[in-house]
């Protein structure tokens, strides 16, 4: 089938840093210190935006200012990022597990098979059903900045121009009814209730 105009494959989740604005900074600050501290988030996903970009890329500088490093954000469930290289690059984190790929990423995946899961020929592994499956019952918290959700809590990532739908729970991570528990990490025992929280 002829296309009545040249189609190609864009990066979905590439953030130009120079785009990043003062209010994403100061969100980014108030994230890490706020919530990922304050609840030791080690696990979590980080939707599309530049208010996630931010967080990425003050990991290494803010993060490490405040003594978080092997505190908070080592495993990962995402598109792999190039974001995140800096706070990988730094030791902050110990691994990724991705939904799919990212264009223009794949030659760093291959350099660093200790962080990303690939295969003999370096070529990364993907498996969206496990990522959503590690989404719902293994990440600390999921955060976004673009994210709709209808009332059936489909949600839909949408940017000027683009929209990508995925059928996902409204924050990927929530418990669904009817099902196992939850990994028992601490961001998890610090919004208990009753006389057995953490906190």
């Amino acid at each position: 089938m002829v296309a009545d105009k040249p189609f190609f494959i864009e990066p979905l989740f590439t953030r130009d840093p120079r785009l990043i604005k003062q209010e994403h900074i100061l969100m980014a600050m108030m994230a890490i210190k706020g919530i990922y501290a304050e609840h030791q988030v080690q696990s979590l996903n980080h939707g599309i935006g530049f208010n996630t970009a931010a967080i990425e890329l003050l990991l290494p500088t803010y993060g490490e200012q405040l003594g978080l490093k092997g505190k908070i954000c080592k495993h990962w469930t995402l598109n792999p990022h190039p974001t995140l290289i800096p706070a990988i690059e730094s030791g902050w984190v110990e691994s990724v597990h991705c939904f799919g790929g990212e264009l223009g990423m794949e030659e760093y995946i291959r350099a660093r098979p200790d962080i990303f899961f690939t295969g003999p020929d370096g070529s990364m592994r993907s498996n969206r059903a496990f990522c959503q499956l590690a989404g719902q019952y293994a990440v600390d918290m999921f955060i976004g900045s673009t994210l709709q959700v209808d009332g059936l809590a489909n949600s839909s990532t949408v940017t000027r121009g683009r929209l990508s739908r995925l059928r996902r729970r409204a924050e990927h991570g929530p418990r669904p009814a009817r099902s196992p528990p939850r990994h028992p990490g601490m961001a998890q025992y610090d919004h208990r209730a009753g006389p057995d929280a953490a906190r």
